[in-house]
């Protein structure tokens, strides 16, 4: 004998908004009159027949169609049931194309780190019957992931039983991607600030080691004196010569150490940008024989005067080479060439002059050349992504361009400009 149990006016339009939904002859129509009712039990309507509510219930569906946030309904055992126009449509799919099995759909629709963990949250919500609110991954119709906001509320019947699922899904990709953009902006800043504590150290120690480094070509300088006019130790006052040079050498090197870890008000003074090469090639070659480079140089004694900061333009230019070594680090040993050209050229229809950078490395390609002066962007695995953007501030601070540009064979170029100064 059939069973009879009350269904309540609330069940009955819903059921009515779904069966609209599907036909009578599919089967998830079927399974949809079903939920919440004991096999073999009939539905005893306790108001008004079903079709006078379907006006109503057609609205309600429409209603719901119209939401742009994700909605859907399950089982009590998780299987799908319904859902909206929108979520629908994100995914490229009819209802019926939507597999019952939960942990099927979860491999169609999430990605594959969130699958297992997905699982287990929603078996827990089953055997508990307990609200469900996650974050996860979700694949669209254009083939690509964004993160959702994921909830799941039970519905019960007077029994406590749950007897249906609820859930909405809230597009928070954008909020995901800010958040991850915050944490690495928070990185960066820490490690700014060890930079800027081991510059200050660094200067110390600059400052510390000028100090023996002056005894020693005072003392190299008294050697000579002591063997001057005897021929038979004129090798030794060679090598004595050579103590000096490189002494004081290593003193000029230091000193342009302690010109960059200062915080001093930037400088603007005349001065030629072969001499800001000379410097940098000094600062760089401990690094250039380490990463085993070569690097050429190709700039006219004759070019024009600049009125800029001789530190910053040192920093900027300093910072392009070794990007440069650093993008042949992956490159054979006898291709590591860096070359710093120098040349003649104009800026407004000024007399200007531009200091160029090319490397032989792994390149650039149009979505870097693009972002690769952006903050925090970077294509080093360990990098800041500030250097760069830094080095624009620079110059475009002096008035000039810095600018990037691919190879024709292999590796990038990048370069700045820089008006002449005025006669």
């Amino acid at each position: 004998m059939t069973a009879v149990v009350d269904i309540s006016p609330d069940e009955q339009r819903l059921d009515a908004a779904l069966e609209l939904t599907f036909p009578a002859s599919d089967p998830i129509a079927v399974s949809i009159s079903r939920v919440g009712r004991s096999p073999g039990t009939a539905m005893k309507p306790s108001q008004p027949s079903v079709p006078s509510s379907r006006p109503r219930d057609t609205e309600l569906l429409e209603l719901i169609d119209s939401v742009p946030e994700h909605v859907f309904a399950l089982h009590p055992d998780f299987t799908f049931l319904h859902a909206n126009r929108a979520l629908l449509d994100y995914h490229g799919q009819l209802s019926g194309d939507v597999p019952s099995d939960p942990d099927a759909a979860s491999v169609l629709v999430h990605h594959p780190d969130d699958i297992s963990r997905l699982a287990e949250e929603g078996r827990r919500a089953v055997a508990t019957g307990s609200l469900l609110q996650t974050e996860a991954r979700v694949l669209g119709i254009d083939g690509t992931y964004r993160w959702f906001l994921i909830r799941v509320n039970p519905l019960r019947d007077e029994h406590g039983c749950v007897i249906r699922w609820y859930g909405t899904r809230t597009d928070i990709d954008d909020r995901k991607r800010a958040e991850a953009a915050l944490q690495k902006a928070h990185a960066a800043l820490m490690h700014v600030t060890r930079v800027t504590t081991v510059g200050e150290v660094t200067a110390s120690f600059a400052h510390e080691l000028n100090q023996p480094l002056a005894a020693i070509v005072n003392n190299a300088n008294a050697c000579l004196s002591l063997t001057e006019g005897r021929r038979e130790l004129e090798e030794v006052r060679a090598a004595l010569a050579d103590i000096v040079s490189d002494a004081e050498r290593a003193s000029c090197i230091i000193e342009r150490v302690r010109a960059l870890t200062k915080h001093s008000m930037p400088e603007r003074v005349h001065l030629r940008l072969t001499d800001v090469v000379d410097d940098v090639i000094a600062l760089a070659a401990a690094e250039s024989a380490a990463q085993r480079v070569a690097i050429r140089t190709d700039v006219a004694a004759d070019l024009p005067i600049v009125v800029g900061d001789r530190v910053q333009l040192q920093q900027v230019l300093l910072n392009l080479v070794v990007n440069a070594m650093d993008a042949m680090a992956s490159v054979d040993e006898a291709e590591r060439r860096l070359e710093i050209r120098g040349r003649l050229d104009t800026e407004g229809g000024r007399p200007a002059v531009t200091i160029s950078v090319e490397d032989r490395g792994i390149g650039l390609h149009p979505e870097q050349t693009r972002r690769v002066f952006d903050a925090f962007y970077t294509t080093k695995p360990h990098g800041m992504g500030l250097g760069l953007a830094i080095s624009r501030a620079i110059v475009q601070a002096h008035g000039g361009r810095l600018w990037a540009e691919p190879n024709r064979e292999r590796g990038a170029t990048f370069a700045f400009r820089l008006a002449a100064a005025s006669e």
